[in-house]
């Protein structure tokens, strides 16, 4: 959040100044205690862990306090865009992390396509939808980020892929806005936080 904010004041994402200045917004602070995931589904459930029960991607065992994967199904609580559904508002989810597309919501929903943490199964609703998408806009170029490396040669590997990946998601995305087919529209970039994972240190003036 903190470059992002110092690079939208110095006017190198004028997209972000515009939001900062004229959206409602809030910055999220994520205890140290808590691992990856859990940020999604605070901010999808409006629930803390405490109450949503998901603290990671894996999870204990109440019987043996094994470590097992986390699934979609042990999160409680609903996402908030239930409500909308519910109410008769078209809906489209476009890969939103840790979440699955369920039919009963309707609309139009995909998890899979270019996730950081693809937790659960790719899939999509209606079904076609996430493998009509593919063949119109290709795959993510990264799969898996964890793939690279902070050698220099990997990193330009990533950073080529990345914005592959956020030119064909924005094309995805404004294809989905552009249908018009919709009252609530949710999508994410996943890129970011991938990059963040092995890019971090460049930000670092005293990092060799």
């Amino acid at each position: 959040v903190e470059l992002v904010r110092r690079w939208a004041a110095a006017g190198f994402l004028p997209t972000f100044r515009r939001l900062l200045e004229n959206s409602a917004w809030a910055q999220y602070a994520e205890p140290a205690e808590y691992l990856n995931g859990v940020p999604w589904t605070n901010v999808n459930t409006g629930l803390s862990p405490l109450r949503n029960d998901f603290y990671s991607i894996s999870k204990f065992s109440p019987a043996s306090y094994a470590m097992q994967p986390a699934r979609a199904d042990d999160i409680k609580g609903d996402p908030f865009w239930k409500w909308f559904a519910e109410s008769g508002r078209r809906i489209v989810i476009a890969d939103v992390p840790f979440t699955i597309p369920r039919p009963d919501y309707g609309g139009r929903q995909f998890c899979g396509w270019g996730q950081h943490d693809v937790a659960w199964k790719k899939t999509s609703v209606p079904g076609r939808l996430l493998s009509d998408l593919t063949s119109r806009f290709d795959t993510h170029p990264i799969p898996y980020c964890h793939n690279y490396s902070t050698e220099t040669d990997s990193l330009l590997r990533l950073r080529a892929g990345l914005l592959t990946g956020i030119e064909r998601r924005t094309a995805m995305l404004k294809s989905l806005i552009s249908d018009g087919d919709w009252d609530f529209l949710y999508g994410v970039y996943a890129e970011a936080h991938c990059g963040g994972h092995l890019m971090w240190h460049l930000e670092d003036e005293s990092h060799p």
